[in-house]
């Protein structure tokens, strides 16, 4: 984690914020450190938020938890919010400027993210994946 704060601190990072798109620990790990050297905001769907067993030690005003297709505007970055369950029941994935698909699990470049963490999954993965098809060729 120092290495991160060096990282940070050495490229003159002043604001921190972090877009969860799921909540195994390969993507949490950390989560504590940064909110509690960097007093950044954590983003993740509602639902995850919901289902999430091992919450980090959080003031809940460090949480914005959004819906699907909700928007959020940082100076001229727009990302929308969408959930596209499969690997978790509220995994997500962000657009940002109408450009750039920020996926998480949900999908690679050989596929798509692992499924059966919970009975639906492998359904609702196909779902997921069929929402993203519909989304500009551009990407």
């Amino acid at each position: 984690m120092e290495q991160s704060n060096s990282f940070l601190q050495n490229y003159g990072v002043k604001r921190l914020n972090i877009f969860l798109t799921h909540s195994h620990h390969d993507h949490i790990d950390g989560i504590t450190f940064l909110l509690n050297h960097f007093q950044c905001q954590l983003y993740v769907s509602a639902l995850e938020w919901s289902i999430w067993s091992h919450k980090p030690d959080l003031v809940e005003q460090n949480v914005t938890k959004f819906k699907h297709a909700q928007v959020l505007k940082f100076d001229d970055v727009r990302l929308k919010c969408l959930l596209t369950p499969g690997h978790t029941q509220g995994s997500s994935c962000f657009m940002v400027n109408d450009r750039y698909l920020l996926s998480g699990d949900t999908l690679f470049i050989e596929g798509c993210g692992l499924c059966g963490d919970y009975p639906q999954s492998d359904g609702e993965m196909f779902t997921s994946l069929q929402q993203i098809k519909t989304l500009a060729d551009d990407l």
